[in-house]
């Protein structure tokens, strides 16, 4: 589980926050530096702290890094520092700012005698002109136990997962064999496959998908061999445009991500929709993916409802709630902001962010548009209340230098604070 009980600890140090950055051994000491850039270094097999707190910084996001028996530590705020391992502790032999304003939120990578550095400006490569590089031979990979025992114990269909267009021929399909240690065996090509859900299995074997699926669907495949068995499922996708209304009470199958995320549910003012529930603990905060990571350039629209309770208790907070486009999410966050971001983990890679006044128990509707020009993608979205018209102006506009150029259609939130209800998802082609 990689869970650790209290009895099989080493040792443990309490009151030290190190959630970012990763530690590095040097001999018999371990270095750490914690969410405030403060390093301290403990000895690896009694937990004593050897090096006592040293500032390297105001806050830390990367990890530390040793090479030729240096440690090259970049902190959050663009400052390099080179130090000096010894039994004695550690000393600063080298130290410089980047002189561009970047924010350091990755660590040194070592490669060919060079070091590079990410930040969100630039990409450094760090290393003396003509040096020669040095390098340790790449070690044998471990010999190849030899397969004694040559008895089917499992079977694989291969492509293990499809996805496809509708009417989508695949390329010929394997069934393979192997003994009970994992060893690849053979292919065995009298095994039998079947479909359930539409499609039909060719000559090949091939699988071709069926031409008419509405807004999608998903098929089972199912490889047999005596009394082994192997299932492989296909997600299959129909052209533009698309619209979900949910009155059928089903999670759509080619969908992924969403499922228990999300239930099937009576929505105010009548009709069914979604919801996204907050009784999950490691599920609350999630995105769901509607479509295949090939597409580009569409729009995509949603109706939402937040409610102002949690488990049915009064709340005064509101649940984040959004669309994802090509790797983009517009998001109407509980606290009164509209945001248009890129990585959910941390938005700072591109954001947009304008206040926003909205309320809960208020439908609205979300639109969100991706379109790629050039070497940019111009992203707008726009948000209303449901019954009014659709206003002209876009609420929120952004144009990504460094674009993602294709990404599945989805669904964002964060049900942390309060769940909230999902209906009517539209997808066009722009």
């Amino acid at each position: 589980t990689g869970e650790i009980s209290e009895d099989k600890l080493l040792w443990k140090l309490p009151k030290r926050t190190v959630s970012r950055s990763c530690p590095v051994k040097m001999g018999d000491r371990i270095y750490f530096i914690d969410d405030g850039a403060v390093l301290f270094g403990v000895n690896a097999k009694t937990g004593e702290i050897e090096v006592k707190d040293k500032k390297v910084g105001r806050s830390m996001f990367g990890s530390p890094v040793v090479s030729e028996d240096k440690i090259y530590v970049a902190n959050n705020s663009g400052q390099v520092q080179t130090l000096r391992h010894s039994d004695k502790g550690i000393e600063v032999i080298a130290q410089t700012r980047l002189n561009d304003q970047s924010e350091i939120f990755g660590s040194f990578a070592v490669s060919n005698g060079r070091m590079f550095l990410p930040t969100n400006k630039a990409l450094y490569c760090i290393g003396v002109k003509g040096a020669k590089v040095e390098s340790d031979p790449l070690p044998k990979p471990p010999a190849e136990p030899a397969i004694t025992d040559r008895t089917v114990a499992h079977i694989q269909l291969c492509p293990v997962e499809l996805m496809l267009v509708a009417g989508q021929k695949t390329p010929e399909m394997q069934v393979r064999a192997y003994n009970a240690a994992g060893q690849y065996l053979k292919l065995l090509k009298d095994a039998t496959i079947t479909v359930e859900g539409g499609g039909e299995i060719g000559e090949g074997p091939t699988y071709t998908a069926p031409k008419e699926v509405g807004t999608g669907t998903a098929t089972t495949l199912t490889a047999k061999w005596g009394e082994l068995s192997s299932v492989v499922k296909a997600r299959i996708f129909s052209s533009f445009p698309w619209k979900f209304d949910f009155e059928d009470k089903k999670i759509p199958l080619q969908w992924i991500g969403s499922a228990y995320r999300h239930q099937p549910s009576e929505v105010p003012d009548g009709g069914n929709g979604l919801v996204k529930i907050s009784t999950i603990p490691r599920g609350t905060r999630s995105q769901g993916f509607i479509g295949q990571p090939s597409m580009h350039d569409y729009t995509i629209q949603g109706e939402f409802y937040a409610l102002d309770t949690k488990n049915k208790v009064p709340t005064t907070k509101l649940p984040d709630m959004g669309l994802n486009a090509q790797r983009y999410t517009l998001v109407l966050e509980g606290s009164q902001q509209l945001k248009i971001r890129t990585w959910l983990s941390h938005d700072y890679r591109f954001l947009k962010s304008i206040p926003f006044e909205w309320n809960a128990k208020t439908w609205y509707v979300l639109k969100f548009r991706v379109e790629n020009s050039g070497d940019k993608t111009v992203l707008k979205g726009k948000v209303w209340k449901r019954g009014d018209a659709e206003p002209e102006a876009w609420s929120i506009e952004g144009t990504d230098d460094m674009p993602n150029k294709s990404g599945s259609p989805g669904l964002f939130g964060n049900a942390t604070d309060a769940e909230f209800y999902i209906d009517n998802i539209e997808v066009k082609g722009n």
